[in-house]
């Protein structure tokens, strides 16, 4: 038997990420084949056989991360070659026959270079001009083409959005589509426009930033950062309202020990009586330690019917690229709770009898919340939200309704900075001069 190997891996790892989950499909591969040799991989539907060999072929979808310590092809390491490379190596000197092969095209060959050999074997001639008759695989070929540009043009345009939006302007392509509150067809309609911030400090705007988001969530960031670059002071509070409340902003906070003072999403939803009394919500369960039955202590919640919902896992997702830890609790047994129907989600008495309370909870996040609104609701927290609705607000009031400055005047992200930092500029030389004058003063507020 020749011993020359030419195909070996070595600890082939295949991953499937999306926004929310990760799954490993494969784990731990190692083989070889030698020269002259018939390898077989058996496994049972789903374990991962054919995806390992797309692995080695790189065919796989971009959502995949494949890696190996190695994966040698005649002495070639294709971990560490280019995607050109990849491709000229495929259909050339290694390929892959799938299931019921006859009845589909070759993925590792251009559909149109097939399709034309398909005609020249059929012997048809491709005709164009009026009264002439297409073939089946003429009409076959000229729609793969049309599919073709347009898949082009959605990869140009996926090329100008990047990752961080989902839509552009033909007038202008860093502009996104975003709902406008000035609505004069009553229809919300989408209207490509920029996400304008403002950081204020004592009637003066300190930190102008045009985004191309649509959210505010990712806006936070950028300033912090911002600040830090421009200025020496460094900042000891964030005074923002829920559109800044993400995990991620408050953990950034947290990090540059800087307190957060931003109003949470369900602030006025928590003075309902609703809020307190939906007994399905852990916020509304007491909160204790218990030993479980290996005599470990762990967390728990009692419900509504005094029931203990046990921590028995913990559940990671990925949120645009970041861990989301949650712990998960759940009810031994629900049986003769009186109180399931207002408890359990959707719940069905014909078809959920059986089933038990189940409570997801981001403790981490959960924390860094109830530190934000023990801030906001101090005496502090309430002047400081006062200070934000006149300043922060009201610049913006003044653009839109006594300057009538509702509009871009240039197009492109680069020119529109420009344009705000002159606005900014103005507005901040007759602050000071009012400031000078004595005819604008600190503002203070104090506690009702």
């Amino acid at each position: 038997m020749n011993s020359e190997k030419i195909l070996e891996v070595h600890n082939l790892k295949t991953v499937f990420k999306s926004r929310d989950y990760r799954v490993e499909a494969v784990r731990g591969v190692d083989f070889s084949v030698e020269k002259g040799d018939i390898l077989g991989i058996v496994g049972e539907s789903g374990s991962g056989k054919s995806v390992t060999m797309k692995s080695v072929l790189g065919i796989l979808p971009e959502n995949a991360d494949v890696s190996a310590d190695k994966i040698l092809f005649n002495n070639k390491n294709l971990t560490e070659i280019d995607a050109e490379s990849y491709r000229k190596l495929r259909g050339k000197e290694m390929t892959m026959i799938f299931q019921d092969p006859l009845t589909a095209l070759n993925p590792l060959l251009k559909v149109g270079k097939q399709l034309e050999e398909l005609a020249k074997e059929e012997g048809v001639d491709f005709v164009h001009g009026k009264g002439k008759k297409k073939s089946d695989i003429q009409r076959l070929s000229e729609l793969f083409m049309d599919y073709k540009n347009k898949l082009v043009e959605y990869k140009n345009s996926l090329g100008i959005m990047t990752n961080t939006r989902h839509s552009y302007s033909k007038t202008d392509t860093e502009a996104t589509f975003m709902r406008m509150k000035e609505d004069h067809m009553r229809n919300g309609q989408l209207k490509p426009a920029y996400n304008l911030q403002f950081a204020s400090e004592n009637h003066y705007i300190i930190h102008a930033l045009v985004s191309q988001d649509r959210t505010d969530y990712s806006s936070l960031e950028q300033i912090v950062e911002l600040h830090n670059q421009s200025l020496d002071t460094k900042l000891d509070k964030v005074i923002a309202d829920s559109g800044y409340a993400s995990e991620h902003n408050l953990s950034l906070l947290e990090e540059e020990n800087i307190r957060p003072f931003i109003k949470l999403q369900n602030h006025e939803q928590k003075k309902k009586r609703s809020y307190k009394e939906d007994i399905g919500k852990y916020y509304n369960m007491k909160k204790i330690n218990v030993r479980n039955a290996k005599g470990k202590l762990i967390t728990a919640y009692v419900c509504h019917d005094n029931r203990i919902l046990e921590e028995i896992k913990e559940e990671v997702r990925i949120v645009k690229g970041e861990e989301r830890v949650y712990k998960v609790f759940q009810s031994a047994s629900c049986e003769g709770c009186l109180y399931k129907e207002d408890c359990l989600y959707n719940y069905n008495k014909d078809t959920d009898v059986e089933k038990n309370k189940i409570l997801r909870v981001n403790e981490r996040y959960q924390k860094l919340k109830e530190q934000s609104e023990q801030n906001i609701l101090s005496d502090e927290g309430i002047i400081d939200r006062q200070i934000r609705s006149i300043m922060a607000e009201g610049y913006f009031g003044d653009m839109k309704g006594n300057r009538k400055y509702r509009r871009f005047h240039f197009r492109g992200l680069e020119k529109i900075n420009k344009e705000i930092l002159l606005y900014v500029i103005g507005i901040n030389l007759m602050k000071y001069y009012r400031f000078s004058k004595g005819l604008l003063k600190k503002l203070e507020l104090k506690v009702a």
